[in-house]
């Protein structure tokens, strides 16, 4: 495997990075511009340009964030479904070729998705935690 960021990806980043720093720049000029006492003609019209530019980079942003959690979830109710027919299979292969087992193979699933929830507990709570620093 190598360590080298595919190229879809850097350019992604890039882009949002030049997007974060163009709207960086529009907001420091719209407050600039907004404390003046008189505006001419040419300012209005500025200012009313770069609030609509601003306007239309939020709503690039919030596009593409719905979009990904969009995919996001689709992802996780695949891996949902994936792992409870996998379940239900191993359970009824056990149940009709071993069934002494079974207790013993409920017992590792109960634990499997418990540690799954604990560290997934943990996980957001670690986020958590970093957004309020």
């Amino acid at each position: 495997m190598s360590d080298e960021t595919p190229a879809h990806v850097t350019a992604s980043s890039t882009t949002k990075e030049t997007r974060r720093e163009d709207l960086q720049m529009l907001l420091t000029q719209l407050s600039e511009t907004s404390h003046s006492p008189k505006l001419t003609t040419d300012q209005v019209t500025k200012l009313i340009d770069q609030r609509s530019r601003v306007q239309e980079y939020i709503r690039e942003d919030k596009k593409e964030f719905f979009e990904l959690a969009k995919i996001d979830r689709t992802n996780k109710l695949h891996f949902l479904y994936v792992g409870a027919v996998a379940i239900i299979i191993l359970c009824w292969i056990v149940l009709k070729y071993k069934p002494e087992y079974f207790s013993q193979l409920l017992q590792a699933i109960v634990t499997t998705l418990g540690g799954y929830g604990i560290g997934r507990y943990q996980g957001k709570k670690e986020i958590q935690e970093q957004e309020k620093e």
